[in-house]
């Protein structure tokens, strides 16, 4: 620590224990954005393209690190907030995520401003620059619709259009300041399992409905909405793309259910795992597995349901694939199964470890591999897949890079500073303490409650 507090040895902050399949399952996500957006961006065939399936999986990711975000912030944090004062508790946890994200966004705000020509709008459009850049600084750039030119652009697509999932998570961190208080009033597995049910099926319900009722939401958006665009005239820029796949106000949803699954996760994981349990588990991790890879059939064709076919369409945008990414990641934390062995390995967690690198910075190294819309052919087709499995070598090596050098050295020293900044101000852990401050029983759980995450995951998207 760089913050220049000394802190004695019963003071220094104890971990949680470490959960490696979650990192494991950080990988797969950032992967599966990755994989996606580069056979959607080094493919450009204008007759047939056989690569468009493998855009199917980017229905997973951001899911996944949504629900994982929720299940990881509140692994971590949420003794932090039952132990602490929460003002205490609130600094240290806001000050730890600002920590994790800031970096590595602002390395890639600065190189986007510019690849993106941003610094030509200052004349004809101060207002838009300033709005942009407010936006990424203030990480509240995905809160807002805002469209700019004729071309019906959003104002969050520039500069680094993959940063809104930052913005998005960032409102996630705000909300849970008073949502962990809810969590928390769940003091049983039993209450805290029929919570997890009836907030799943309430939500994927709602959604159900907001597809049934979209014409009237969107003719309703469209009378009140400033700059509105509809589906047909830019589905990208879309007011209904932004409010159901881009905003907090819908995306959050996945994240209560990830801080639920956490939750319950806490409660069990000092029970002992009897033989019934697990093959329960394993029955209920393979049908959450086997119903994702039906959804990915159902969202790639219309047979033999084309109704079915539009409403996964529609629910992949946010909740769809929750429930089953919610039980996948409870049984890879808390059972020993050969999918949690695989998530385990030293190579995955590795690179599970370089996820928010990977999603960041593979928007630069894809676009190294792009070229100019071409025919389908044998030759072209080899091309591309040269392309995608250098734009991916390429991606790794400049995320290893920005992982050491951006990432790990920019969060220590904000760390620091924080810790230093909440100590000046309002003392130190054992003083702010709820119930008995400076006692030792106190001290102890105030000390293993500020634990720096031993798994920070879910603040990388698509």
């Amino acid at each position: 620590m760089n913050s220049g507090v000394s802190l004695s040895a019963s003071q220094r902050p104890l971990r949680p224990e470490r959960l490696d399949a979650l990192t494991g399952l950080r990988l797969i996500a950032a992967f599966c954005i990755l994989f996606a957006h580069a056979n959607e961006w080094l493919t450009p065939f204008s007759d047939y393209n056989p690569f468009h399936n493998g855009n199917m999986v980017s229905i997973y990711g951001m899911p996944l690190f949504f629900v994982l975000s929720g299940f990881v912030i509140h692994y971590n944090y949420g003794k932090l907030f039952a132990t602490m004062r929460f003002r205490w508790a609130a600094a240290q946890f806001l000050g730890a995520r600002v920590a994790r994200l800031y970096p590595l966004l602002l390395a890639c705000l600065a190189v986007g401003l510019i690849v993106d020509g941003t610094f030509q709008w200052i004349h004809p459009h101060p207002t838009w620059w300033l709005e942009l850049v407010g936006g990424f600084l203030t990480m509240t750039q995905s809160w807002f619709y805002i469209i700019i030119f004729d071309d019906h652009r959003l104002l969050m697509e520039n500069a680094f259009g993959l940063g809104w999932s930052i913005s998005t998570e960032f409102f996630f961190y705000l909300a849970y300041l008073g949502l962990v208080f809810l969590f928390m009033r769940l003091r049983t597995p039993r209450a805290t399992g029929i919570a997890w049910i009836i907030f799943g099926s309430a939500a994927f319900l709602f959604f159900v409905e907001c597809n049934i009722h979209l014409v009237g939401i969107s003719a309703f958006a469209q009378q009140y909405v400033p700059n509105y665009v509809s589906e047909t005239e830019n589905h990208a820029s879309s007011f209904t793309r932004w409010l159901f796949y881009y905003s907090p106000y819908t995306r959050i949803f996945e994240f209560v259910l990830g801080c639920l699954t956490a939750q319950f996760y806490l409660q069990t994981a000092g029970r002992p795992i009897g033989d019934r349990e697990q093959r329960w588990a394993k029955g209920a991790l393979w049908s959450a597995l086997a119903a994702l890879v039906v959804i990915g059939f159902f969202y790639l064709s219309s047979n033999p349901s084309p109704r079915l076919h539009n409403l996964v369409l529609f629910l992949h945008n946010n909740f769809l694939c929750a429930i089953p990414i919610a039980t996948v990641i409870f049984c890879a934390a808390r059972y020993e199964t050969r999918f949690s062995d695989f998530l385990c390995h030293r190579r995955m967690v590795l690179l599970g470890e370089m996820s928010y690198s990977i999603y960041a910075v593979h928007t630069w190294t894809l676009r190294i591999f792009e070229h100019e819309p071409t025919k389908f052919g044998l030759t072209a087709g080899a091309d591309a897949v040269a392309r995608i499995a250098l734009g991916i070598a390429v991606t790794l090596v400049l995320s290893t890079a920005t992982y050491r050098l951006i990432e790990i050295p920019g969060r220590a020293k904000l760390r620091g500073f924080f810790a230093a900044a909440m100590v000046r101000a309002m003392g130190d852990a054992p003083a702010n303490t709820r119930g008995k401050p400076g006692s030792s029983a106190g001290e102890d759980d105030g000390d293993r409650a500020a634990a720096r995450p031993a798994v920070e995951g879910g603040t990388n998207a698509s």
